[in-house]
């Protein structure tokens, strides 16, 4: 009887035990809209994107889905701020990488703009052929400059996102990068043993030579994996907290 009781409360305790990691890994209710905003953006990244094609229907997908979390970050407007240096890098540099495409495409006067650096033959060519020399962007090719900046838009508001989540919903984006590239790797592995006629090969004969999951670019696959390491540590680390009855923690870069 003795044993049987002992053999109940370790069954109850585990079972508690299970409740309190799983209860670690639901986000809190005031975040749970924006939560499905970024996953809403970061799952169709995670096994669409990520294609060396240019306009890639993977990459247009994932700039459509990531319409409602700006749409919710605009309407939501600035957290409260944090005057830490962390927190105002966190808030400005974001800005910078938008802000240099920006300035890219912004005409500047024919002085300064034959001064720039790979602008002398097209001068040289208006010169020859007589072409008055007008306002100009400083990007030789500003339809791929705008494009460039749709495509950063996504990365940019789960960024922005995931800095107002709590610690709950950064832990469960984490889970979901770590199981996106489980995936991933399962795929690539089947790409390895089926050859590159089989169905797993997506891209045609683009996965002949290496395998990248779900993938087109052989960069993007590694990329993917290193970056799911540290997840999987702190993933680890914040749930083994959590279940201690110490406090969650867990940081989330994106």
């Amino acid at each position: 009887m003795e044993h049987r009781h002992r053999r109940s409360r370790r069954t109850g305790s585990s079972h508690a035990h299970r409740v309190t990691v799983v209860a670690a890994l639901v986000p809190a209710r005031s975040d749970r809209l924006l939560f499905a905003g970024v996953l809403l953006t970061l799952i169709p990244a995670l096994f669409l994107a990520g294609s060396a094609w240019p306009r890639h229907v993977g990459d247009l997908v994932m700039e459509i889905c990531a319409v409602p979390l700006i749409l919710m970050l605009v309407l939501a407007g600035g957290s409260s701020p944090d005057r830490s240096f962390r927190g105002i890098f966190e808030r400005v540099f974001p800005w910078l990488l938008p802000l240099v495409l920006v300035l890219q495409i912004v005409p500047l006067p024919p002085a300064i703009w034959e001064m720039m650096p790979s602008h002398a033959v097209t001068t040289t060519v208006d010169d020859l052929t007589g072409t008055a020399h007008v306002f100009m962007p400083s990007s030789m090719t500003p339809a791929g400059t705008v494009a460039a900046l749709a495509f950063l838009l996504p990365p940019l508001a789960v960024h922005l996102a995931i800095r107002s989540l709590g610690a709950q919903a950064r832990l469960a984006v984490v889970l979901v990068v770590i199981v996106a590239a489980v995936v991933i790797v399962f795929v690539a592995m089947a790409q390895t043993l089926f050859g590159p006629q089989s169905i797993w090969n997506f891209y045609g004969t683009a996965t002949s030579l290496s395998s990248t999951g779900l993938f087109n670019s052989r960069n993007h696959f590694p990329v993917l994996l290193y970056m799911a390491i540290p997840f999987v540590f702190a993933c680890v680390r914040s749930v083994r907290m959590h279940s201690r009855g110490h406090a969650l923690a867990i940081y989330a870069i994106a």
